[in-house]
């Protein structure tokens, strides 16, 4: 008798052990933030205005406005900035050039706050978009001439990219 209690006690207590999984599952959250596409435009251009050839180095008179528009609070980063721009004679037919050294500076308002010159190539900026979903660079910057350079209207192009981060 003894041994039909110890036996059925044993039985007892296997079915309450519960049965080994044979299979499990997890969820997991999927994200996706959507950002509004970049826009840029530039208002103004950088100009010297009337500069005689001499030797030295001449700042900017005006500067050119680059404004960027995305999702506000967002960050971006200029992906391409030029260090220097060569600027063609396209006036007088000598096929001179003259190298304009730019200076960028960053802001959230149209009033730049901080100044960075760009010093190497692998110089990238950095911004994260105010309330207003508006980001403005302002370029300006200066030449530098030798005084042998020939006369006439020397002309080139700035390009600036930026992508969100």
């Amino acid at each position: 008798m003894k041994k039909l209690f110890v036996i059925a006690t044993m039985v007892m207590g296997l079915a309450g052990v519960s049965k080994a999984q044979l299979n499990a599952n997890a969820g997991a959250e999927i994200q996706a933030n959507l950002l509004k596409g970049l826009t840029m435009t530039v208002s103004g251009s950088v100009g010297f205005g009337n500069v005689a050839i001499t030797s030295g180095t001449v700042n900017s008179t005006s500067e050119a406005t680059f404004t960027v528009t995305g999702t506000a609070g967002a960050n971006i980063q200029i992906t391409n900035m030029p260090t220097t721009v060569t600027l063609g004679d396209s006036s007088s037919g000598a096929n001179g050039s003259i190298t304009f050294s730019p200076t960028l500076t960053a802001s959230t308002t149209t009033t730049p706050t901080s100044t960075d010159a760009n010093t190497s190539t692998s110089y990238q900026l950095q911004g994260s978009f105010p309330g207003s979903g508006n980001y403005y660079f302002t370029l300006s910057g200066s030449i530098t001439l030798t005084g042998n350079e020939a006369a006439g209207l020397y002309k080139g192009t700035y390009t600036l990219t930026v992508a969100y981060q």
